[in-house]
């Protein structure tokens, strides 16, 4: 028996940095549910403490910018 994938309209998901490109990296608990709640959504916006200028290391992207829609940044050093 095969089971339908569970989606919805929006994710609404907390990330520790991005570039420009939207990609994520995640910290402590947000790096358990944060990319399969992203994958599964048709909108996912990401509430982030950095931004970066430069693009971050392939190796160390745990989300794709591909499955970011939109980019909130708030706390510590998000006006960097």
């Amino acid at each position: 028996m095969l089971e339908k994938a569970i989606t919805g309209d929006v994710a609404l998901i907390r990330a520790d940095r991005t570039d420009r490109y939207g990609n994520l990296t995640f910290r402590y608990a947000q790096a358990k549910l944060s990319p399969a709640m992203a994958t599964a959504e048709r909108c996912t916006v990401a509430d982030v403490r950095m931004v970066e200028d430069a693009p971050i290391p392939h190796t160390e992207i745990d989300l794709p910018g591909i499955y970011v829609k939109r980019v909130v940044a708030v706390g510590g050093d998000a006006g960097r």
